[in-house]
């Protein structure tokens, strides 16, 4: 019987250990807590808060956390966040996300630190259906809602690893959301923000469905970064991407805008690898 019992606890931390997991109630200050393989081996990685963090675009202040400052930040939490990587062997890595996050003055209140989404906002205007402000009942209303999921793997430098996940550095007027891929890849394998040939130390910031349009890709892609005419604009950026064995390459090119917001194919403005 005492062997039997035995081998079922087994059994159940076994699972536990294995299951991708949200462990806030566990411990507050884990954001998020995942397991994957990488190279045949089971790794946890963990978004660890250094503190308990604080409201960012938030639902206590629900006019600005539903504006354009805040599209993916809503509704968040801010604070210094730290990617850690626990391998299969138990040694360890990390890094500090906070050196990396950029973002505007009236999101972060320090350069140090992350913003990140907890729950979202209803679809199709919802939430704003409400006077929120100040309003107890809809700020605890929101807390219920399912906490939003972080990383999500995928393979976005066709290493064949879906070994990286997007964090949201900002976000441009308006729903433009600039986005990094962090993690490992089979030319680095430590925790590193991935970046281009031309750049190798700059991390590569593309907009979210440009990340996408890589992802899913099957060659060189190219795509409108700025578009003649969005906010008044009289450039448009484009930019071409190409991943070959884990290697990003990228190249912006700009383009003058005629008098009917189209790009001028022949007036390229700047050239400029990314």
């Amino acid at each position: 019987q005492t062997i039997t019992l035995l081998f079922i606890a087994f059994l159940i931390v076994g699972a536990v250990l294995s299951a991708p997991a949200t462990t806030l109630a566990a411990d507050p200050l884990i954001r998020e807590q995942r397991t994957l393989t990488v190279d045949g081996q089971t790794e946890t990685w963990t978004l660890r808060w250094e503190k308990p963090p604080k409201s960012a675009c938030g639902a206590d202040n629900a006019e600005f956390s539903l504006s354009c400052s805040c599209n993916g930040f809503a509704y968040g939490e801010e604070g210094k966040l730290t990617l850690v990587r626990l391998l299969a062997d138990g040694t360890q890595e990390s890094i500090r996300l906070g050196l990396f996050f950029k973002s505007e003055q009236e999101i972060t209140s320090d350069s140090g630190n992350v913003v990140v989404q907890r729950w979202q906002p209803l679809r199709d205007g919802k939430d704003s259906d409400f006077n929120h402000a100040g309003d107890d009942d809809f700020v605890a209303n929101v807390a219920k809602r399912p906490t939003v999921e972080l990383m999500h793997f995928a393979d976005y430098d066709h290493d064949g690893g879906a070994t990286e996940f997007l964090l949201q550095l900002n976000t441009k007027p308006c729903g433009k959301r600039q986005m990094v891929a962090v993690g490992v890849s089979r030319s680095n394998p430590h925790l590193h923000l991935f970046s281009t040939t031309g750049n190798p130390k700059k991390p590569l910031i593309l907009y979210a469905q440009a990340w996408e349009t890589l992802r899913t890709s099957d060659g060189p892609v190219t795509v409108v970064d700025w578009a003649c005419g969005d906010h008044g604009g009289v450039e448009e950026s484009r930019i071409a991407l190409q991943v070959e064995d884990g290697v990003i390459r990228g190249k912006r090119k700009k383009y003058a805008c005629d008098n009917s917001n189209h790009a001028n194919e022949n007036a390229v403005l700047e050239e400029t690898d990314l």
